[in-house]
């Protein structure tokens, strides 16, 4: 029987020797369950495998795809799966450029940067070259910006960003190569290992091979390894810097366009080695597109709300529309709107049941005040008092103060209940007109407000914290009532007190504050 016998030595490509005669290969030692194989009977592409943790199996390929291969044991004819991570990097790396696996992905080059905040929106991202006269001089995007120093709101140091974003990959190159010693190997390897950083495989490859040639000494089998990935990738180097303008739409946020891109990727280069980092980057832009979403439906959600709760309390002028608004009209107005900020800053892809799904996954970390102010009776007394503890057991010992006090509460508890029996009594008609005379004296900001904390305990799209606030009512300190005194007049010295339901808080005694995320 012949066998083809393909050898694959450290830092070596694949290397294709003729049939040869049939030699009795190092015994199998593997210690894991194999099933036989079907095909033990045929030639095959025998290769000795070398795995990380240096020991040997040889055998034949008989599937691969971006995670692994599947192989063919050559001493009791099993199979076993193993992924690319148990193998020797070399050899691993080899038999990806074989199949079509190259990984271009590297350490990319990071740079330190400002972020600049401009009025009325919008942000610059990059390395201020000069602060003189009345702009700044930005590099971004390899080019220089003018940004009038009235436009910025703040300047936020310390980012980290791709030197790619910032500067092109010539000018990178060049500030280098300025301080390489042309005649040290190792600078050779630092640059080479730096143009990898930038993606410039064809200078890599050219620093490597300088560095081999001025000493063979010097780190031959690294070099020797990195020289030969560089040359395949500088092969490759119109699709890498084609997948790298895919990062660049990714960076700013452009996902559909990259996942376009991806997809025309496919099409212009059907038989590109770079499938696998096609696949990261798309997992990558997918990864990316969710958080960003997530992070605009929050502060837009919270932004609508405000805008919206604003708008109604200036259009509705009765109680009735506002409360009508805030339970169907808001939370209408607050997805579309959301929705429409999306689609148009992020990705067209996103649809309606989308947007409620991010709302609910969101962080939700800080919670908002909403306060129903002086409207909070509006609420009726048991809405508007709901959540208050019970004060206790009064205490044991009661002094004539106390009975004195305990005698007016049960006074006003008494005057209170007479006013709600009497109120009921009212028609419909007389108690929709008080609302809306109060409804159309209480301030913009007061009917905003009150319209927000509706909404968020009535509709159900908001967490609540567990327990509302409540603040006394200043008039009548948390009484509901206030006691009137009538002093007599004609000499007579006649006078007397009488209760009267509180004209602020209209009995309820408190204002009603409610926290919302």
């Amino acid at each position: 029987m012949n066998w083809t016998i393909s050898i694959v030595a450290l830092a070596s490509p694949v290397l294709l020797v003729p049939a040869v005669a049939a030699q009795t290969p190092p015994a199998e030692t593997a210690s894991v369950q194999l099933s036989p194989s079907e095909d033990a009977g045929a030639p095959k592409d025998v290769i000795m495998l070398r795995l990380r943790d240096g020991s040997i199996r040889w055998g034949e390929i008989l599937e691969h795809d971006p995670d692994g291969i599947q192989f063919g044991l050559l001493a009791n004819g099993g199979r076993v799966r193993l992924p690319w991570s148990l193998m020797d990097p070399p050899q691993e790396a080899a038999l990806r450029e074989r199949f079509g696996y190259v990984d271009v992905s590297s350490e990319e080059l990071m740079i330190d940067a400002v972020s600049i905040q401009l009025r009325g929106g919008g942000e610059v991202i990059g390395v201020i070259q000069s602060r003189e006269g009345d702009n700044l001089i930005v590099k971004t995007g390899g080019n220089l910006q003018a940004v009038p120093k009235l436009r910025v709101q703040s300047i936020s140091q310390g980012l980290r960003i791709p030197a790619l974003d910032v500067y092109s990959r010539d000018e990178i190159y060049a500030q280098n190569l300025a301080n390489t010693a042309l005649d040290d190997p190792e600078a050779h390897f630092e640059l080479a290992r730096l143009c990898e950083r930038i993606l410039d495989f064809r200078r890599a490859a050219e620093h490597f091979a300088a560095a081999a040639e001025l000493d063979p000494e010097f780190k031959p089998e690294e070099v020797a390894f990195a020289l030969q990935l560089a040359q395949v990738k500088a092969e490759q180097q119109g699709q890498i810097d084609y997948l790298h303008e895919v990062d660049t739409l990714r960076k700013r946020k452009r996902f559909d366009e990259a996942l376009l891109a991806l997809e025309e990727f496919e099409a212009l280069f059907p038989e590109s080695p770079l499938y696998e980092d096609v696949n990261k980057k798309k997992s990558r832009i997918l990864k990316a597109r969710d958080k960003a979403i997530l992070d605009l439906v929050e502060k837009r959600w919270h932004y609508w709300l405000r805008r919206f709760a604003r708008a109604a309390a200036l259009e509705y002028t009765t109680y009735a529309e506002a409360v009508g608004y805030a339970e169907e009209g808001l939370p209408q107005e607050i997805r579309d709107h959301v929705l429409a900020d999306v689609q148009k800053q992020l990705s067209e892809e996103v649809q309606p049941d989308h947007i409620m799904a991010f709302w609910a996954n969101r962080s939700a970390r800080r919670y908002q005040l909403a306060s129903y102010g002086l409207g909070t009776w509006l609420l009726g007394e048991d809405q508007a008092r709901a959540g208050i503890e019970d004060e206790g057991q009064a205490a044991p010992e009661v002094s004539v103060k106390d009975q004195e006090r305990a005698a007016m509460e049960a006074k006003i508890k008494r005057f209170l209940k007479n006013q709600e029996l009497a109120r009921k009594a009212r028609s419909r008609t007389d108690e929709a007109e008080d609302y809306d005379r109060f409804w159309s004296t209480f301030s913009v900001n007061g009917r905003a407000q009150w319209i927000r904390a509706f909404y968020a305990e009535h509709v159900g799209d908001v967490e609540l914290k567990p327990k509302p606030r409540f603040q006394n009512c200043a008039t009548c300190a948390g009484s509901g009532a206030v006691e009137v005194m009538y002093v007599g007049g004609g000499g007579t010295g006649s006078g007397g007190t009488t209760l009267h339901k509180c004209p602020t808080c209209h009995g309820v005694g408190v204002v009603r504050k409610i926290f919302y995320r």
